[in-house]
């Protein structure tokens, strides 16, 4: 069935940067975007954005990154304060997720935000999906960007066990230069 982009319903369902970026270029390639955020907010804190997302996000307009700060590199240190690592990230920034989720929405003012409420059901029996998300609605398409706990997952895959994939989380002490505040917070 070939449809106009504009008649095609996506929802899209979480409210971190991936939901919002997603949204944002959804909106921008012509498509009918809902966004639909989850009752607990996403976290807060400072995100680096490597050169090729920064390319990306420069797609939805220059203004997006302003409030960005450069990172030509990152440096992890053991407890000690001892550099175990540094990384060049040419082309990366430093910014706050507050910063880059507020650019992201001012970025698609035609994405139509949902209430927070939590996703109650999903039903693709027919030839759209039914969703229960404080109150019915059918869209085309439903994108799980809802974080790696995901609602949609659960519903859409009820039976597929869950697992966690190793990975390696590292956490570092960043020497707080000017701009630096803007990213990390004050304190």
């Amino acid at each position: 069935m070939d449809r106009d982009r504009k008649s095609v319903r996506v929802l899209v369902v979480g409210g971190g940067v991936t939901a919002l970026s997603v949204a944002a270029f959804g909106r921008q390639s012509g498509y009918a975007v809902t966004l639909a955020p989850p009752l607990a907010p996403p976290g807060s804190g400072g995100l680096v954005v490597a050169g090729n997302g920064v390319r990306m996000l420069s797609l939805l307009g220059d203004a997006l990154l302003a409030s960005g700060v450069p990172s030509q590199a990152t440096t992890v240190r053991d407890r000690r304060g001892e550099v175990v690592g540094s990384e060049p990230t040419p082309g990366a920034i430093g910014i706050a997720r507050e910063a880059l989720e507020g650019a992201l929405r001012a970025a698609s003012p035609s994405v139509v935000v949902r209430p927070p409420a939590e996703l109650s059901g999903l039903d693709a029996s027919g030839e759209a999906v039914r969703v229960s998300h404080g109150g019915d609605a059918e869209y085309d398409l439903v994108i799980g960007a809802d974080g790696a706990r995901s609602r949609v997952r659960a519903l859409a895959f009820a039976d597929a066990p869950v697992t966690d994939a190793p990975f390696v989380m590292t956490s570092f002490v960043a020497r707080v230069d000017e701009g630096a505040g803007r990213i990390l917070g004050d304190g």
